[in-house]
């Protein structure tokens, strides 16, 4: 990300999806996972 001069936090806000983004972890899919077996597990 360039800007001439200094950078606004609304502006940062606006960009930071698009110029840097965010993976969703597998591991946090793998604990969902878990957490559902655990309560259909529960209710059984």
């Amino acid at each position: 990300m360039y800007a001439e001069g200094r950078w606004t936090p609304e502006e940062i806000e606006a960009r930071l999806d698009s110029s840097v983004g965010v993976e969703r972890l597998e591991l946090i899919d793998k604990l969902e996972e878990y957490r559902l077996a655990a309560e259909a597990k529960e209710k059984a």
